[in-house]
């Protein structure tokens, strides 16, 4: 068995008892890629397509013990001429402890010899130094290390950015209560994205564009935890934060009279597919590979439109693939007839109860219970881009890097549903009957937006729609020209049409190894009111959660509802930039260019190396390696509450992989958590600088810059429309 298998192992390779577990630990770190992987495949079957058996980490061990067993009694045959067991040349052979001291000593002489190069010691004064001040300085310069200084620098540079930040939202938010900002009328319509950091300025633009505009933020599964299956997928993917497990099933399907199209169409798929991996399989032939090679110049043509000119040839792709293939209508199955859920027919999707269920606990973790307006708008989010094998790290991080946009339009469809909505009434959140739900998708990566079932919208919500739709095209272009002053390609002089231009031909383009930066840069996550953030350049670098702290309870039951999955989620995300920013080649995958996808499974280098996990160090270039803040309207009884009621929320801000602050934003107040309790804030700041529009403020330049107000994004009700100012 693979168990009896390792135990041989390790006795023949001498490992004490004692050793085992070190030995164990180095020998799966040796390949941390492919054993990670195979644990992770193993422990979480139900997010890869094809899951292994339980057990098979085990199996592996054993194999690679018997490899290192071949390996190792074949280097001292060879190089030694031993061909005795190896316990016995183990147990032979001694470090040399001499050589270490001495290697030691030296190191030590060295550090002295620096300090005295640096302070201007004299060896006269250093030869009078007793034995007790050289044990005191070697123990003084041990102490503070290499690493200890960088630890204090670090601090440093984080306290920094946290000192800045709670200044800028404790002064943006004096402002906004003197001012009045926080008004109480209904918008004229609400755009709901995630709280993705790339968002963040997406939906300031938009609030610049047109002010009677309110957005609001939520984990961008929208609280629907499904297995998702596209019309053109394969295989159920998970869309939802890795810390859930899903148990409910919706597939995508064609609506009406294109299913029997659909059905042809997937036929002749997989009869393409099995002919082109047969003539795969046939240019490995003699007179095979001849007519691969004549073929092949033919090929090349369309590969090098792509790469001289993508934009061009992406459209013109989408052209004739529309003219071949129209445009499907499609629907969700997303109602079951039987009581449990499952991937079969039947057991696919929700029933009415659960639907209400998600569509109340949305609603009130975003305070969004009153104050409605007649459209609101779901924006899902994902990345698309060619030759990109880390394609998924630019996706929805709250859909396990997923896309989002059948998320946002489930929720709608869910929403929209009379029936779901007597169910919500019931249980105390009431939609008006006039207010409709779109769900949409936004691509971070050519800030195209796309919406769904628009033929389900009612004639009444034609024009408002249209409205919305018009402001929403205006805010990419402007979000597409923030964006393109990050890229050293991209001119800073460039338009907002020609911005647009920009990163659609950078998602298309095959040698394009920097589509978008993803989550780079982000350092902060706001949850709160909008109406205290709205109007603040946060620079794309802040996660905004909604929550009105007046709708929740004295134990902060939504709050912490809200916090299980942002922390976990924003967290997670933060971490990886961090960690594959500072070791960018152990816990980042390094540079994408050797890459080679392997298996399916992740990147490589080249033919021959361990399985390469994290970021590439074209994603995280421009990243600062703060851990992220989080500024929570809400008093410190309640958050401590909120920890004490949470393991794993505990146990990443009492371990400092994240940092907490409370705001009272009525009082001007702010409390960070520091080593087990919060201490009052003091702003070190007294004045915010002021801009008309972000435009004023990022223009012109490409690194992080710092916090300013945008009056054009405040919500005042006597705030004209000037969209014509904004035009692309």
């Amino acid at each position: 068995s693979p168990l009896e298998s390792i135990a041989e192992s390790l006795e023949a390779l001498g490992v004490s008892r004692e050793e085992t577990p070190a030995f164990i630990r180095q020998t799966l770190l040796a390949l941390r890629g492919f054993a990670g992987m195979i644990w992770q495949l193993e422990s979480r079957g139900d997010r890869a397509a094809e899951p292994v058996p339980s057990g098979t980490l085990i199996e592996y061990l054993a194999v690679r013990l018997i490899l290192d067993r071949l390996a190792a009694s074949w280097i001292l045959r060879e190089s030694l001429d031993y061909r005795g067991a190896l316990a016995d040349w183990k147990a032979q052979y001694k470090p040399s402890a001499p050589h270490a001291a001495r290697v030691r000593q030296e190191q030590r002489a060295f550090i002295v010899f620096q300090l005295a190069q640096l302070l201007g010691w004299e060896p006269e004064m250093l030869s009078r130094l007793v034995p007790e001040e050289w044990q005191r300085l070697v123990s003084e310069t041990e102490a503070f290390s290499s690493l200890e200084r960088r630890r204090v620098y670090h601090h440093a540079f984080e306290r920094r950015y946290y000192l800045q930040t709670l200044d800028a939202v404790a002064l943006h938010a004096k402002k906004v209560r003197d001012e009045g900002n926080t008004t109480s009328s209904s918008p004229a319509y609400q755009v709901v994205c995630c709280i993705d950091e790339r968002e963040e300025s997406f939906r300031r633009h938009l609030e610049e564009l047109d002010p009677e505009c309110e957005t609001l933020g939520a984990a961008g599964f929208f609280g629907v935890a499904m297995y998702y299956k596209g019309i053109s997928d394969a295989h159920f993917t998970p869309l939802c934060p890795v810390a859930i497990t899903p148990k409910h099933y919706v597939v995508e399907r064609p609506a009406g009279k294109w299913q029997a199209l659909v059905e042809r169409w997937k036929r002749q798929r997989r009869a393409f597919g099995t002919v082109t991996h047969r003539v795969h399989l046939g240019s490995r032939t003699f007179a095979g590979g001849w007519l691969a090679a004549v073929l092949g110049s033919l090929a090349s043509l369309p590969l090098v439109m792509r790469i001289l000119f993508p934009r061009a040839t992406a459209q013109l792709r989408r052209f004739m693939g529309d003219f071949v293939r129209p445009q499907v209508s499609t629907e969700l199955l997303l109602e079951r007839s039987h009581p449990e859920p499952g991937p079969e027919d039947g057991h696919i999707g929700y029933t009415v109860e659960e639907m209400a269920d998600i569509v109340t606990g949305l609603l009130r973790a975003m305070g969004l219970t009153q104050r409605w307006s007649p459209l609101v708008v779901m924006v899902g989010h994902g990345s698309s881009s060619l030759n990109n094998p880390h394609e998924a790290a630019h996706n929805c991080g709250a859909c396990a890097g997923g896309l989002g946009g059948p998320n946002a339009r489930a929720f709608a469809l869910m929403a929209n549903d009379p029936r779901v909505r007597k169910l919500v009434a019931d249980r105390g959140v009431e939609i008006p009957d006039e207010t409709i739900f779109v769900g949409a998708y936004h691509d971070t990566c050519d800030d195209r937006v796309i919406y769904y079932d628009l033929d389900r919208l009612p004639e009444s919500h034609r024009e408002l729609f249209e409205r919305a739709r018009a402001s929403l095209d205006l805010a990419r272009c402007w979000n597409a020209h923030e964006r393109c002053r990050r890229f050293e390609s991209a001119e800073l002089t460039l338009s907002p049409e020609e911005s647009l231009r920009h990163v659609e031909g950078r998602a298309e383009d095959l040698s394009q190894v920097r589509p978008e930066y993803g989550h780079a840069t982000n350092a902060l996550c706001f949850v709160g009111q909008r109406g205290w953030s709205r109007g603040l350049f946060l620079d794309r670098r802040c996660f905004l959660q909604s929550y009105d702290p007046a709708q929740d309870d004295e134990e902060g039951t939504v709050l912490a509802g809200i916090l299980s999955a942002v922390i976990p989620v924003c967290a997670g995300i933060n971490l990886e930039y961090y960690f594959s920013f500072v070791d960018p080649t152990g816990y980042g995958c390094g540079t994408k260019l050797p890459h080679n996808v392997t298996s399916l499974l992740g990147v490589m280098n080249g033919a021959a190396s361990d399985l390469r996990p994290g970021l590439p160090w074209q994603m995280v270039e421009i990243h600062e390696p703060l851990r992220l803040l989080f500024v929570i309207e809400t008093t410190p009884e309640v958050l401590l509450k909120v920890m004490a009621g949470n393991p794993a929320i505990r146990r990443l801000v009492e371990g400092e992989w994240v940092f907490v602050a409370t705001l009272d934003a009525e009082a001007g107040t702010l409390k960070f958590y520091r080593r087990g309790r919060f201490e009052p804030y003091e702003p070190t700041s007294e004045r915010l600088p002021t801009v008309a529009r972000s435009l004023q403020w990022y223009r012109g330049w490409r690194d992080n810059l710092g916090y300013a107000s945008v009056a054009a994004a405040a919500p005042k009700a006597d705030h004209p429309r000037e969209t014509t100012a904004y035009e692309c």
